[in-house]
């Protein structure tokens, strides 16, 4: 990919090339380009025929995908890929669906971070464009708001769904969670639902959701088990805002 800029050129073409502007990665679809306040993102390629999200600011272009969704990337076959933007409390997303996959990505320009945004069913998020607040259904064509005072979707409460890494408190013995304590926002009527998985995210594996009031001041949960390695799932479907601090374990050691 090469940039040019007007040059006012007499004879012959009046661009001339903009010196050290060019990039390595060609663009795999037309409908992945967005331009969000001056930068510019889309899937991109290389003579390789490798694929990976291309980040450009200021003529400076870098990739932005990580190994793991370019793993992600390179199992799509492209067939209806497409890609819109959304900014929201100072964050700007680049959201970019690949249909074949049944998969919408989004990258976080502020923070660098990837995440997965789905519909209520778990597939992709059914959306072909967006201004602002507003985007447009893909299936019905309605406008919808995604402004953060909105806590429900036509009357039914948005989930969110948080799945923590595995850990192990780096150290190699089994330990005993005597209490599991949330820090969040104290809302009236907010609940989540926490369950945990200590066999490498095996399905059959995660335990069952306790509940927890996040109207109370100190929200906690006692004896929750002994583990190894072990990752966390939260759920929450409130009609209510919800914004998490961090969840501390309270454990005692036991044997290897």
């Amino acid at each position: 990919t090469e940039v040019f800029y007007d040059a006012g050129n007499a004879i012959n073409s009046p661009l001339s090339p903009v010196q050290g502007a060019k990039i390595n990665w060609g663009c795999a679809s037309a409908d992945t380009v967005q331009d969000i306040d001056g930068d510019l993102l889309w899937l991109g390629t290389t003579k390789e025929n490798s694929y990976e999200v291309i980040h450009m600011k200021n003529l400076k272009a870098q990739a932005v995908s990580t190994k793991s969704i370019e793993r992600l990337l390179a199992r799509s076959l492209f067939t209806e890929v497409y890609s819109w933007s959304h900014k929201s409390d100072g964050h700007s997303f680049y959201v970019l669906t690949m249909e074949d996959q049944n998969i919408s990505l989004a990258y976080d320009l502020k923070e660098g971070l990837w995440s997965q945004w789905t519909n209520s069913l778990g597939n992709y998020i059914k959306i072909s464009d967006s201004y602002g607040p507003l985007i447009q259904g893909e299936d019905d064509g309605k406008i919808y708001s995604m402004a953060l005072s909105n806590t429900d979707d036509a009357g039914s409460p948005i989930t969110f769904d948080l799945i923590t890494p595995n850990f192990d408190a780096n150290i190699d013995r089994r330990k005993i969670v005597k209490l599991l304590k949330v820090s969040a926002d104290q809302t009236p009527g907010s609940v989540i639902q926490i369950r945990h998985n200590d066999e490498d995210y095996a399905a059959a594996k995660w335990t069952n959701f306790r509940q927890l009031d996040l109207g109370r001041s100190r929200p906690f949960l006692v004896d929750d088990g002994t583990f190894n390695r072990r990752a966390y799932h939260i759920r929450h479907q409130c009609n209510t805002t919800l914004r998490l601090h961090y969840m501390d374990l309270q454990m005692d050691l036991g044997t290897l």
